[in-house]
């Protein structure tokens, strides 16, 4: 089987828990979510490491949500329920865009990044993607950090090794 270039799709949603912890000096929290892709049901976590101490108004950020959050790193791992089993698809953030209206607690965000591997079926796979989506900061947690649901969309490509 030659290399195969897939459109890829999900939509997912989820909660960021109360489970900060720190990690260099830097605020971080671990996501997890639940969804939909084009390769079948899906959940997973993602581990997003904040810097709360550049926090500040930003032009990108439009409407409300005035007060970007720089995200300093984010990763994830998809597990994907097929009729045959599960595969794993890992992923890493190349830039990522965090506004938030603190006011509301209502954000959006936009992660744009590359698939970096998987295990089963997709061992090898590569590609790009960009999340979008919103959520609603519930509370925050003792380290400053907001936690509350939110829903994404990702599209993107996603490329599977050769298999001869």
């Amino acid at each position: 089987m030659r290399a195969e270039e897939r459109k890829y799709r999900d939509q997912i949603s989820g909660t960021a828990a109360p489970s900060s912890f720190e990690i260099k000096g830097k605020k971080a929290h671990y996501v997890t979510f639940s969804g939909l892709s084009i390769l079948g049901p899906i959940h997973g976590g993602l581990l997003v490491l904040y810097d709360l101490g550049a926090a500040a108004p930003n032009p990108a950020c439009t409407g409300d949500t005035t007060i970007r959050i720089p995200i300093l790193l984010s990763s994830s791992t998809r597990a994907m329920t097929l009729l045959d089993g599960q595969i794993f698809l890992r992923d890493d953030v190349t830039s990522a865009l965090f506004c938030l209206n603190p006011a509301t607690g209502a954000f959006t965000m936009s992660l744009k990044g590359t698939f970096v591997g998987g295990m089963g079926k997709l061992a090898g796979a590569t590609g790009a993607y960009e999340y979008k989506g919103s959520g609603q900061v519930l509370l925050q947690d003792d380290f400053g950090v907001p936690f509350g649901g939110f829903s994404l969309e990702t599209e993107g490509t996603l490329i599977l090794p050769d298999r001869r």
